[in-house]
């Protein structure tokens, strides 16, 4: 078998797998639906069998390009990558379609940039060196191109997790790529074919890298936008359910306060018409049901209402824990906030810490500090407690996270001696 037969069986095969690879790096994320590896591996294979068989009957390297053509059969490739994508991994058809059109573009970066590498060798008057070792140049660049595009590219969408993002602006990505991407590569070497400027085919080829690079780009900033915006939507909805729960927080703690006001006048006054607060005992028994009666009645006060709330309401659900919350607060520190931000931001503070304490046998070490003060033109939140070992590490909750960052503040969260210190500061 002579070289050129053995090339046209070898060079489609190579294609599609560096088709392919890209394609599955950025899909490898996405939820499997549980298929066997090999499953996994065949499908892909299978699905890309006739299109191989197809190239390797009309692989022709160095012949004129037919524009219609090429395109036709992309288009299957990318279709056929796209179903491949889908069927190994529960995605939907935007987000394959991302990864095949993504993948693809990677794929012709690493296509042009080595053939412009020829090209330049040529205006050089190396040919006949690169000539020589083409295919060692070839995979050079491959691996360079791919791994830089693993780096700046596939990991920041597997970090952001943007391959989940379902975006049906996708489509348009995946037209860009057959028509802009694909289409203007066979343009190029249409008109290498018919025997333009070394000079000219390298700065097409530079402007088709270039436009590569803004198209990966572009998708990585249309995807992070969409998922910013619906992270907004999702953060929205839980200030809003925040503010649902204090509104019923503040209506049943002054229910509860009003019944046990109540219930303290009306034991007092039974007790005096019954003519026995002249027994010591009934006196002494009657103090302790008044006594812990007012325990209930009890509100803090810190001038700010739904700062009120959630304190008051925190610190009973301690009480039932166990434990102990001892705040010192100055409402005017977080006038800014709405009212369902200081009872998501505070409430989420405090709740982390029960979570964290719940479960300690001793006591003492039940205590949680909280201090709310302002600083300056900052407002500073302090909470302090015992953190057992079982809890290596502890985080500032999701909402009350969004609440510090959207008015531009920050939380310290240190550990050091089994004491968990928790310093957030907002502008005041």
């Amino acid at each position: 078998m002579d070289g050129a037969p053995l090339f046209a069986l070898i060079g489609p095969a190579l294609m599609l797998v560096q088709i392919t690879v890209p394609v599955f790096a950025l899909a490898a994320k996405l939820p499997r639906r549980g298929l066997p590896r090999i499953v996994e591996g065949i499908v892909p294979i299978v699905l890309m069998l006739p299109v191989w068989l197809f190239l390797t009957s009309r692989w022709q390297y160095f012949a004129p390009t037919d524009v219609p053509g090429t395109l036709t059969t992309f288009f299957i490739i990318l279709a056929l990558l796209v179903a491949a994508v889908m069927i190994v991994h529960r995605a939907s058809a935007w987000s394959a379609l991302f990864c095949a059109s993504a993948g693809y573009t990677i794929q012709n970066i690493a296509s042009s940039t080595s053939t412009l590498n020829g090209n330049v060798a040529d205006l050089i008057g190396m040919h006949e060196v690169y000539a020589e070792h083409i295919l060692i140049y070839e995979q050079v660049v491959l691996v360079i191109v791919y791994a830089l595009a693993f780096l700046l590219f596939v990991k920041r969408i597997w970090k952001t997790r943007l391959e989940l993002v379902e975006d049906r602006h996708m489509v348009l990505a995946f037209v860009a790529c057959l028509f802009a991407v694909i289409g203007f590569d066979v343009l190029i070497k249409g008109a290498v074919t018919e025997g333009v400027s070394l000079e000219l085919g390298c700065g097409l080829r530079a402007v088709h890298i270039a436009f590569c690079i803004f198209l990966l780009y572009f998708d990585y900033r249309t995807l992070s936008r969409n998922r910013i915006e619906a992270e907004a939507a999702v953060n929205r909805h839980i200030i809003k359910e925040r503010e649902r729960q204090y509104e019923e927080s503040r209506l049943t703690i002054d229910a509860v306060n009003r019944r046990m006001h109540d219930i303290c006048h009306s034991v007092a006054e039974t007790a005096v018409e019954m003519g026995a607060t002249g027994d010591p005992r009934v006196d002494e028994l009657i103090s302790q049901v008044l006594d812990e009666v007012r325990h209930y009645d009890t509100v803090i006060s810190t001038g700010d209402e739904p700062l009120d709330t959630v304190l008051t309401e925190k610190g009973l659900v301690c009480e039932r824990e166990g434990m102990r919350l001892s705040p010192v607060a100055d409402g005017s520190a977080l006038a800014r906030l709405e009212p369902a931000e200081k009872y998501a931001l505070v409430g989420g503070i405090i709740d982390t810490a029960i979570e964290l304490v719940r479960g300690v046998d001793d006591p003492a070490l039940c205590d949680i500090s909280l201090t709310i003060r302002r600083r300056g033109d900052m407002a500073v939140i302090s909470l302090e407690h015992y953190l057992p070992e079982k809890h290596a590490s502890a985080h500032l909750g999701r909402t009350a996270r969004l609440i510090v960052e959207r008015y531009g503040g920050n939380a310290i969260d240190r550990e050091e001696d089994g004491i968990r210190t928790l310093t957030v500061t907002l502008p005041a």
